[in-house]
């Protein structure tokens, strides 16, 4: 850990080979479990109510935290999100066919539709990608352009939600 922390790595990644080592109790679902639908309580009615609310002005807090300039919409901006946008899902099928060839099999009930929508799925790598780009380069014009690159990544989930609609993917899957 020391050595992590003394070759300058950001703080985040000093703490990760040790996090799987760390003492922790078992699970307790009855806490962690979302409120049913039917609930009548008043805090289980008010976590219904304020869980979608509550997920937007996360996101707002979000960009506003990672500050992201939204207003940096440069030709290097698009690079990214259509790099990810589609190559992650022409990644995950060329590692899914390699692995095929070496003699691996898919999982049960996974088939190319549901690894092309799973591929759009992985190239919203909002969080991960914000941290990068802050941690790699510094501030200026490029910072800026990239990060609004990775904010447009998040168009990959309205095409995921579109793409597992027309494949019958997931929950749009004939029954």
């Amino acid at each position: 850990w020391y050595a992590f922390y003394w070759s300058r790595v950001h703080p985040a990644f000093a703490l990760v080979p040790i996090v799987p080592f760390l003492p922790h109790a078992a699970r307790d679902p009855g806490f962690l479990v979302d409120a049913p639908p039917n609930a009548k309580d008043a805090l289980s009615r008010f976590e219904i109510w304020w869980r979608y609310p509550a997920q937007v002005a996360l996101f707002f807090f979000g960009l506003v935290n990672a500050g992201v300039p939204v207003g940096a919409l440069e030709a290097g901006t698009w690079g990214l999100p259509i790099a990810v946008i589609v190559g992650k899902p022409i990644g995950v099928a060329l590692g899914v066919g390699a692995a095929m060839l070496a003699g691996l099999h898919l999982p049960p009930r996974v088939a190319w539709r549901e690894l092309i929508v799973g591929g759009l799925i992985a190239a919203i790598g909002f969080s991960v990608g914000l941290f990068f780009c802050t941690a790699l380069l510094s501030p200026g014009q490029l910072r800026s352009e990239i990060s609004m690159g990775v904010l447009m990544t998040l168009a990959g989930a309205p095409l995921a939600i579109v793409a597992a609609r027309a494949m019958r993917v997931g929950r749009f899957a004939a029954h």
